[in-house]
């Protein structure tokens, strides 16, 4: 224990601080003789023993209270200050643990991890924060209060200091004596029961128990003094078991105005003072006040309390073996594993329960553990202060990943904490950068590197820069290693350096960047190299005193070989050895800039022997190469094949170098594979003839047969994009050209390629062929199509596929370009001496031989030189246009926004939608969304350039418009071309479609600083849709798609973008998918029942097994069961509807049998569902198959009472009551007249002809045809306007008995009495139209006003026969049609007159 005397030495003592890392110091106190140390603090309180010798006082030696207590704060603008204080009460410790100190008079304890709930502040920040809450394992926080009561953890039995009352943030005091019985509302008692309890009324009877589960209560008090800081008289404060307080924040709601306390979706509420009002358009992430563990998520006005943590981690063996399989089982998705580059989504730790798989990208990929999804860092909106400690961090190549850890930068300029072991916790970078802070983040967020430099996130969003750490050791529990201290010296740490990530760099490598000290020192004198660094394209060796010399070879390749402690050494090609096998990288310099790139280099290896070495950017693995047993064929492209040659296609070769070369080399993609190819049986091909890839895997393929041969091209460095990239040849060295960017027209022979000038030099196709490269895709290059003009002013198309050059003899031109391009865009045609393209109809562009080289949009027409022989609708593409050269313009992937001028249709390159987006003069803005191979659709949508939204419609239309306007975020990452789907309402005035009504649902797609429309054709479609956030996955029917989350699966009907949410099943991949009206959607074990006649199959999927004979073997096929007798089979795939009896199955609707006597099930390819957005109408079904069909010549005698069905656009259907058809009478079935006679089949129908107004009785399914007699009750009947016996309902008036007027809406009539009069009324304007009847004469009479030249007076016509009336009222004529008994408007469905 520190007595008096000693503590009076301290005023002696010099405080020295030191900053080593983000929050940390070291305070000192030098007593002369003896130095006592506090490590790693921050503000707070700490603890030194009066009789220690040594540097540091753990809390385990002060659990006795017998140590000095020292207070250390930071000043605004200055240095942490540390002083001894003796204080009586409750601090927080500052170090590590931050648990909770008692103290008296005397010293201080450590209370150690019995500290839970509430304790009143005795700290230096009461005043601001008087409450500490702890947790019950170390930590303790000091907070601001919420105004009432805390239970007083510091008091065990009831007393007078048992609460803390709090009437504000900042104001709050031990409660008064404690009473056992409620008297008034709002008090907290402490009955005999024991239990604590809040008064809700005046009496025991009144009250709630002060429970571990949150209870809220809204309380009424008799005056505000009855609860502290009571807002009003009447509120809802949140009861837990420590505290009673006044409710503020944000809670969800049910249906009830319940808060919720369990996940799930409700209403957002924002609580103020104990009141809570629902927020309007949410949108975002809030902190759940009813929950802490369930943050809220709303977007597009839904709000969902989120789940718990699912975790990702490494694959276990067991699911290994097992990722080349489909994950087919079902079942609650628990947790996520990675093995490679695949993400599986798991119900157990086995590979029998894996559910399904995503292949994650190469490069950064940040998972959200709470249900597997991808975190988008460079996103618009990307805070993630909600759930970062939910994020794991997953570094990928083209063949795996591995876990990693950093530090993570969102939108908001908030950093972050992922450490290998440890808290994720918010960076609060801090300290200079030392020997003690390498591998930390210092001031201004910046990355210790060595002791000396440090670096901060890049400024370019596609920017990444490689370091070394190196030298030095990482201190205990840095976040890139999970070892107390690590020794650089052993083991470098590489780290990658983004625009919003530090991390740990476990794949692959680079040359480090030269740090800025190394940049410094750069001398020309001869230096021992040590390392070597690359900056600004040039390379560097490093010696031991960070001084630099440039090393740059000149046109050349240059490799370095990585050591185990993280340095490089260079490689001489041919001569020099590869000593350890580390990890090689590959540099190509021309003019005296180097790239990294990959390719297969010749040196010794480390037995000195002569070797060659694979070298690749995105796989470390690829060291040393052994050359190919057999000749060059498809199945060794892009690999080294015998007699040392590296293999292009078609059993073409490059003979390894031993000089440079003066020819590249195109080392061509596979061909993608045709769907002949891709529906061939998927078993082992012992002999391939052909190799081809499909959406990343390249399959070889023999007659019969296809095999996925992905694996077996990893060996190669080169990645091939779909067309091709160039080889450059150097002395001992095949590579990558990353310099051959823009464009080219070469001679190719063998894939070798000589550049031609087409302003000198002339083609001969006799024995030649050409090849247009288009490289300005980042060192990929497209291998295109188009038209060339020679020297001679010759010109020729040149077709990639084989380089076949053919000349081109243009057609002579009309008098206008419109005569000219008729029926001949993607054609040349002559005029006045001068050549042009057509791009559309009435658009051209001159082929010039000089000029800046331009882009234009054309009109697809199949089967030009630039186009395929599908036809595309609404579809255009790219031409660039350049001196001598027209050819097919690969545009960029992905939705995109240009300027298009539109009376040329020149259209500018992507708009980088970083500054203000301004039309010029003559130009419109436009969205086109265009696939891989280049082909392009006009989309509405909205944009962000950086400043301002605007909206943009599919004519150009531009209009200011807000954030929120948009529904979703547009993504802030220029790379992310494929976008996010979000299933948002199709609103009333939204602005994707502009309806003027709310429809269901539409599909948006989130690009870069874009979001628009995504154009989902007519159909039934599945989409896997997060219920947290409305992302959404499309799945893609059959055989070919894959699913990420079965729970997540939504089907909807989509009829012109509109799409309506229905239920039933689908086929993905080799899986059948249930999607129900109630529950989850889920796997459906279609082999679980093998007949229609099982129980409960009927609705559902069954396999049925086919008879056999000699002829046929027996076939089991998926049927979808309509009854018990009538199925249909899954190999069906033209689109047909189906009528079945509703049985009360929950997984089409909710409806009874009762409600709902039948509903239409839809049959498509891969899918059976409800049809909800079916045509409204009278339906007809075959007797043996239950089809739906309007084909009414299939009906026979009794099926119209059997098998005719009434149904509604929701599909609900209501069978015919008819008992027969009669004889010789006429029946409306659907718009058409029919008359019933006698035919072969027991039933002839003959065309109805009637031409006027027809009186039908719609009391059947079946209008029947009736006369006035007929009439008794007037709501069975309804008027219609006929013509040829096509007939729609009208409005008008008929008479029927004796004076009684009927007056008709298109929907129904009623009687109208009113009109009935003893005497005929004058006609006016005010009842033209109106028709009566004169009891007098039994007469009908309509006032109208007769066609005139002029404006006629009004009168009343007598209507006694058939024919049309025309009133006119100055601007229209208005048409009737009458009989005898009857007038009505004369219109067709489509308004027009019936004349």
């Amino acid at each position: 224990m520190l007595n008096k005397k000693y503590l009076s030495l301290f005023g002696l003592f010099l405080l020295s601080v030191r900053k080593v890392s983000a929050g940390d110091c070291t305070p000192s106190y030098n007593t002369g003789t003896t130095t006592y140390s506090i490590t790693d603090c921050e503000d707070g309180y700490y603890l030194l023993k009066s009789d220690s010798t040594g540097p540091e006082t753990t809390l385990a030696n002060c659990s006795g209270g017998n140590c000095g207590l020292f207070e250390c704060v930071t000043p605004e603008g200055g240095s942490v200050a540390c002083t001894s204080k003796t204080i009586t009460g409750y601090v927080v410790y500052g170090g590590d643990g931050k648990t909770l100190l008692e103290c008296t008079g005397s010293g201080c304890k450590s209370v150690g991890d019995g500290a839970e709930g509430y304790y009143a502040n005795a700290g230096y920040d009461k005043s601001s924060k008087p409450i500490i809450s702890c947790d019950g394992s170390h930590t303790c926080t000091t907070i601001a209060a919420k105004k009432g009561y805390y239970r007083n953890a510091a008091v065990t039995a009831a007393a007078a200091s048992s609460i803390i009352k709090c009437s504000s943030d900042t104001s709050c005091e031990i409660g008064n004596a404690v009473e056992t019985t409620c008297n008034k509302s709002g008090s907290i008692v402490y009955p005999t029961s024991s239990e604590w309890h809040l008064c809700t009324a005046n009496s025991n009877t009144g009250s709630v128990k002060l429970d571990t589960n949150p209870a809220f209560e809204s309380i009424t008090l008799a005056n505000t003094d009855d609860f502290p800081g009571a807002p009003s008289t009447k509120f809802i404060v949140k009861v837990t078991a420590n505290s009673v307080l006044v409710l503020e924040g944000y809670v969800l709601m049910d249906k009830d105005d319940k808060i919720m306390t369990t996940a799930g979706i409700g209403t957002l509420n924002q609580c103020t003072n104990g009141t809570c009002s629902p927020v309007q358009n949410p949108f975002g992430f809030y902190e759940n006040e009813a929950v802490a563990d369930l943050n809220i998520k709303c977007l597009n006005g839904k709000c969902t309390a989120m789940a718990d943590l699912i975790n990702v981690a490494t694959c276990v063996s067991e699911v290994q073996a097992k990722v080349s399989a489909d994950c087919t089982d079902s079942g609650d998705i628990t947790h996520y594993c990675v093995h490679k580059n695949v993400l599986f989504f798991l119900t157990a730790n086995t590979a029998t329960d894996c559910v399904s798989k995503v292949t994650l990208s190469p490069g950064l990929n940040v998972i959200d553990e709470s249900d597997g999804s991808l975190v988008h860092l460079k996103a618009e909106d990307s805070d993630i202060s909600w759930n970062f400690k939910k994020l794991v961090l997953y570094h990928c190549n083209e063949s795996e990943c591995k876990q990693t850890f950093g530090y993570l930068r969102d939108s908001k300029n908030q950093y972050y904490v992922l450490p290998h072991t440890g808290n994720k916790i918010i960076l609060q970078a801090a300290g200079t950068c030392d020997a003690n802070g390498i591998g930390g983040m210092v001031t201004d967020n910046k990355l210790c590197l060595d002791g000396t430099d440090a670096v901060g996130f890049t400024t370019g969003v596609s920017t990444i820069e490689t370091y070394v750490l190196k030298t030095g050791k990482l201190p205990a529990g840095n976040v890139f290693n999970n070892e107390e201290t690590a020794d650089l010296s052993a083991g470098p740490i590489v780290v990658e350096v983004s625009s919003n990530a530090i991390v740990l760099n476990n794949l692959y490598f680079s040359l480090p960047t030269c740090t800025a000290t190394q940049k410094g020192k750069i001398t020309t004198t001869d230096i021992t190299a040590a390392d070597h660094c690359i900056s600004e394209g040039k390379i560097y060796m490093v010696d031991a005193s960070n001084s630099i010399k440039e090393v740059t070879a000149n046109n050349d390749v240059m490799a370095f070989e990585m050591s185990a402690a993280g340095k490089f050494t260079q490689v001489t090609l041919n001569s020099g050895s590869v000593t350890s096998n580390v990890y090689l990288v590959l540099y190509q310099c021309v003019d005296g800039q180097c790239l990294q790139t990959d390719g297969y280099i010749a040196a010794k290896d480390s037995t000195a022997a002569a070797a060659k070495f694979a070298v690749s950017r995105s796989d470390k693995s690829l060291t040393k190469s052994e050359a190919g047993a057999s000749a060059c064929s498809s199945s060794n492209h892009g690999k080294l094949g015998s007699s040392d040659v590296l293999c292009l296609k078609d059993s073409k070769s490059i003979a390894f170098p031993s000089a440079a070369g003066e020819n590249g080399y195109l080392l061509k993609a596979l061909s993608t594979c045709t769907e002949t190819q891709l529906e061939k049986t998927e078993i082992s091909v012992a002999a391939p003839t052909d190799h081809c890839i499909s959406e990343g895997k390249i399959y070889a393929v023999d007659a019969s047969n296809k095999q996925d041969v992905t694996a077996d091209y990893n060996g190669s460095p080169f990645k091939i994009n779909k067309d091709g990239i160039i080889l450059s040849v150097y002395a001992n060295a095949i590579v990558h050209d990353q310099f051959k960017e823009g464009l080219f027209v070469c001679e190719i022979a063998d894939y070798a390629l000589t550049p031609i000038d087409l302003s000198s030099d002339t083609i001969d196709t006799t024995n030649k062929k050409y090849a247009i490269l288009d490289c300005s895709h980042g060192s990929e290059c497209h291998h295109v199509n188009g038209y060339i003009k020679d020297s001679d002013g010759k010109v020729y198309s040149v077709d990639q596929t084989d380089g076949t050059t053919v000349e081109v003899i243009p057609a002579n031109g009309k008098s206008t370009v419109a005569n000219s391009c008729k029926e001949k865009v993607g054609t040349l045609y002559k005029s006045n001496d001068k050549i042009y393209l057509c791009l559309t109809e009435d658009r051209s562009v001159e082929f010039a031989s000089t000029g800046v080289s331009k882009n234009y949009l054309m009109d697809y027409v199949p089967e030009t030189i630039f186009t395929s022989t599908t036809e595309k609708e609404d579809t255009k593409i790219m031409i660039t246009a350049a001196p001598s050269i027209f050819y097919f313009h690969v545009a960029p992937s992905g939705v995109k926004a240009y300027s298009v001028t539109t009376d040329t249709n020149e259209i500018s390159s992507p708009l980088p939608l970083t500054s203000a987006v301004t039309p010029a003069s003559g130009a419109k803005i436009f969205l086109y969304e265009c696939d891989e191979e280049g082909y392009c659709q006009v989309r509405s949508g909205a944009l962000f350039d950086g400043t301002n939204y605007m909206t943009i419609s599919e004519d150009g239309t531009t209009t200011a418009t807000t954030a929120s306007a948009l529904v979703v975020p547009p993504l802030n990452d220029a790379n992310t071309d494929n976008g996010i789907l979000y299933v948002i309402d199709n609103a009333a005035n939204n602005i994707y479609t502009g309806v003027s009504e709310a429809q269901n649902s539409i599909v948006v797609k989130a690009s870069y600083h874009i979001v628009s429309l995504v154009k989902m054709t007519d159909g039934v479609h599945a989409l896997e849709v997060n219920s947290l956030n409305s992302e959404a996955v499309e799945d893609i029917l059959g055989e070919d798609g894959s699913v990420l989350n079965p729970s997540n699966i939504k089907l909807y009907n989509c009829v012109e973008n509109d799409c309506k949410e229905t239920f039933g099943y689908v086929l993905i991949g080799t899986i059948y998918y249930v999607s129900k009206v109630t529950g989850v959607s889920e796997v459906f074990d279609a082999s679980s029942k093998t007949s229609c006649e099982d129980a409960g199959a009927v609705g559902g999927l069954a396999t049925i097994t086919s008879g056999s004979d000699r002829k046929r073997a027996a076939e089991s096929v998926v049927n979808f069961c309509l009854s018990d007798s009538i199925s249909v089979a899954d190999t069906i795939v033209d689109d047909a509807n189906y009528v079945m009896a509703n049985g009360g199955s929950t997984i089409f609707t909710t409806a009874t049998g009762t409600d709902v006597p039948f509903i239409v099930i839809k049959s498509t390819a891969n899918a059976f569902v409800l049809n909800n957005v079916l045509e409204a109408g009278t339906y007809y079904a075959g007797a043996d198959t239950n089809q739906l069909d309007l084909d009414i010549s299939k009906l026979v005698s009794g099926e119209v009472q059997n098998k005719t069905y009434k149904c509604d656009a929701d599909g609900s259907c209501s069978k015919n009551t008819e008992t027969t058809l009669a004889a010789s009478k006429t029946y409306l079935i659907g718009e058409k007249e029919y008359t019933i006679g006698t035919g072969t089949n027991g039933i002839a129908l003959t065309d109805g002809t009637d031409t006027g107004i027809v009186l039908f009785n719609k009391k059947g399914t079946l209008p029947i045809k009736s006369t006035i007699a007929d009439v008794k009750d007037v709501t069975e009947y309804l008027l219609y306007a006929c013509r040829g016996g096509v007939c729609y309902p009208t409005a008008g008036y008929f008479k029927y008995n004796t004076n009684h007027l009927a007056e008709c809406s298109t929907s129904g009539c009623v009687e109208n009495t009113e009109n009935v009069v003893d005497t005929a009324p004058s006609c006016s304007s005010a009842n033209i139209g109106k028709a009566y009847i004169v009891t007098s004469n039994n007469k009908l009479k309509l006032c109208l006003v007769p066609k005139a030249a002029a404006v006629g007076k009004p009168e009343l016509k007598d209507i006694s026969t058939a024919g049309f009336l025309i009133s006119y009222d100055g601007s229209k004529y208005f048409i009737f049609s009458s009989t005898a008994n009857a007038v009505a408007f004369a219109f067709s469905k489509l308004n027009h007159i019936l004349i």
